[in-house]
């Protein structure tokens, strides 16, 4: 894997500010098979205010990815403020269909 220069680093945060009807890793697990050799699932988390998954792209944007996570998160029934997070700054919900929707959440 060739790995960006950090300039040009991509990343994706996905917040589950609601509990999660199935585990964590199985969601991992199937961001991992979308990703390819593209990305990779580079930690998660859980907390007082939720749970987390942090994921690094190596190859194509960020947004290059956003509507195959949102249908493996479909797939999985998770909560409908799950915010998925490009870059650090722009935020999208996974029940929108426009990759142009964003949401407004001060959370991270």
């Amino acid at each position: 894997m060739t790995h960006q220069n950090i300039e040009n680093e991509q990343y994706i945060i996905i917040n589950f500010y609601s509990t999660l009807n199935v585990g964590r890793s199985a969601i991992e697990d199937e961001l991992e098979d979308v990703l390819e050799d593209k990305g990779e699932v580079t930690g998660g988390g859980s907390g007082v205010s939720g749970s987390n998954i942090d994921i690094e792209i190596y190859e194509g944007t960020a947004y290059d990815f956003l509507n195959s996570i949102r249908e493996v998160l479909k797939e999985f029934s998770v909560p409908t403020d799950t915010v998925i997070i490009m870059n650090g700054n722009e935020r999208f919900s996974v029940y929108e269909e426009s990759t142009g929707s964003t949401v407004s959440r001060n959370q991270t």
